[in-house]
């Protein structure tokens, strides 16, 4: 089995100065697993030390029997089947979106070009080039172009992020179905609580370079979520099903809030309704 497991530390240079990196952790073969935390926490570094990008200053990465960083080992990137999608996107400028799929797949299956080009709703698009593509255009290609390559480990810097909502959603459900058929690790960095719930079943929060919390997106996120206040009111922005229950998302004015609900619960409401929110610790109950 092909865990990527790493103990390392390196030096993070965030807003609030120099902080050390220390990650020791280890990531399932087939998983997904969700890498929160606020801004300069060390997330976007930790995706670019797994990919190759960036080295540790010490420790070990190892994936299933290989060696990726070792004292004098250090894998490049190239050699790692990674996918890496940016929050720039970091597309070629002078190819088609057809093309950057191509390169991508070293031009082995036109075919499955095609079709994910039409999965990701870029059919239309697939002789412009990024310039003439706008911004969530141009995620939905870098998205497309990283699983075009067929990587065993895929990285998510917030790669939906430039999406609507309706987009988001159904590229959601397109990750997690190509996750299950090619059983590749995905770990995505999102600030998403909607998305996370729905891609991931497995939460690491990052704190100033130190991991602060490693459970089930509901032990990690929800209890974070509690304002303290008894009583608040705002407007229903998600209902997605996480396996047998459902997670709602509620804006409370500047708070997001979220929680999970049964079916029959999640039948009485639709997004974009006001709703009320009655919190008592980390329990959120909702009514009309």
């Amino acid at each position: 089995m092909n865990n990527l497991r790493l103990d390392i530390q390196t030096t993070l240079h965030s807003a609030q100065g120099a902080l050390p990196l220390q990650i020791k952790t280890e990531f399932t073969a087939g998983s997904i697993t969700a890498i929160s935390g606020a801004s300069g926490a060390g997330k976007s570094t930790l995706l670019r030390l797994i990919a190759g990008l960036k080295s540790p200053e010490h420790g070990e990465i190892h994936y299933g029997n290989q060696v990726w960083f070792k004292r004098q080992t250090n894998l490049p990137a190239r050699q790692r089947r990674v996918g890496l999608v940016f929050q720039d996107y970091a597309l070629f400028p002078n190819m088609s979106v057809r093309e950057q799929l191509s390169y991508a797949q070293h031009q082995r299956h036109p075919q499955k070009v095609t079709a994910l080009l039409a999965q990701m709703g870029l059919s239309q698009l697939a002789e412009r080039k990024p310039a003439q593509l706008s911004g969530g255009q141009q995620q939905r290609v870098a998205l497309a172009r990283a699983l075009a390559a067929e990587p065993e480990i895929l990285l998510l810097d917030e790669a939906l992020s430039a999406l609507d909502r309706s987009l988001r959603v159904e590229l959601q459900q397109h990750l997690i179905d190509w996750q299950r058929e090619s059983n590749a690790t995905v770990i995505v960095v999102s600030h998403d609580v909607g998305e996370i719930f729905r891609l991931a079943n497995r939460v690491i929060k990052l704190e100033r370079g130190q991991i602060v919390a490693d459970d089930t997106p509901a032990k990690v996120l929800l209890p974070q979520r509690a304002s303290g206040r008894l009583q608040l009111v705002g407007t229903l922005l998600a209902i997605e099903s996480v396996g047998v229950a459902f997670l709602m998302t509620i804006a409370c004015g500047n708070d997001i809030i979220a929680t999970l609900v049964s079916p029959d619960q999640a039948n009485r409401y639709t997004i974009g309704q006001t709703v009320s929110v009655s919190l008592s610790g980390a329990n959120a109950t909702i009514s009309t």
